[in-house]
């Protein structure tokens, strides 16, 4: 039975000969994953660039109950990237929310409100020229309330900062979080946003089960800074 799914692509990897098993996020299944076939020819039906980190994909797929993998029989973007591929820093931080999504997401996570959120943090990444350099920290909110660890004050995020040292500003966003304020604008500077994001991944790991290594975090920085 072919079933119509939107995804949100987390990765893949090389499989046979020119096919690929892709990892996604979907609204209506959570984390599956996804065997291709074909993609790596050198005419193929689908462009490997629709496996780029964060694509929002329409797929149709098919299913049968408890399958490990299904195949995808008909795919199309649903939405067309205007910049977050072509701008380097935009680029970075796909790179770093796909890799937080690889660690953090389980095949038990069918959270409709998490996937319509991530997709609009991704459109917004997107479509803003000015004040998208901080929906990273905001991407990371979410994170934390998918585990369920979201904290009830700030108290239990300034215990992760260095030496406890926070500021006024840091605080006052701390604060937004808390009240789930995430419409204002807010500016950091850069020191401050590395510090809020230093702290928040620090309080994710001491909260993740297994490893939360990112790969990306140092390139990333580095692109930032």
């Amino acid at each position: 039975m072919n079933t119509q799914i939107q995804a949100i692509v987390i990765n893949y990897i090389k499989y046979k000969e020119s096919s690929i098993i892709a990892k996604v996020f979907c609204r209506e299944m959570g984390l599956i994953s996804l065997e291709i076939n074909g993609i790596r020819k050198s005419k193929p039906k689908w462009g490997i660039g629709l496996m780029e980190p964060l694509t929002l994909l329409d797929l149709q797929i098919y299913f049968r109950q408890n399958q490990p993998i299904y195949r995808v029989v008909e795919m199309t973007a649903f939405y067309s990237f205007t910049s977050a591929y072509s701008h380097p820093y935009k680029r970075s931080v796909f790179l770093f929310m796909a890799e937080v999504l690889k660690l953090s997401l389980t095949n038990d996570h069918i959270e409709s409100d998490f996937y319509d959120n991530l997709v609009l943090i991704i459109k917004e990444i997107d479509v803003r020229a000015h004040n998208y350099q901080d929906l990273h920290l905001i991407f990371l909110i979410k994170i934390m309330d998918l585990m369920g660890v979201l904290p009830d004050s700030i108290n239990e995020w300034v215990e992760f900062f260095p030496s406890q040292n926070v500021n006024n500003n840091i605080k006052t966003f701390l604060k937004m979080m808390i009240n789930n304020d995430i419409e204002s604008d807010f500016t950091f500077t850069n020191l401050e946003r590395n510090s809020v994001l230093n702290a928040f991944l620090a309080y994710i790991r001491s909260h993740h089960v297994g490893k939360f290594e990112l790969k990306s975090l140092e390139v990333f920085k580095e692109i930032w800074n």
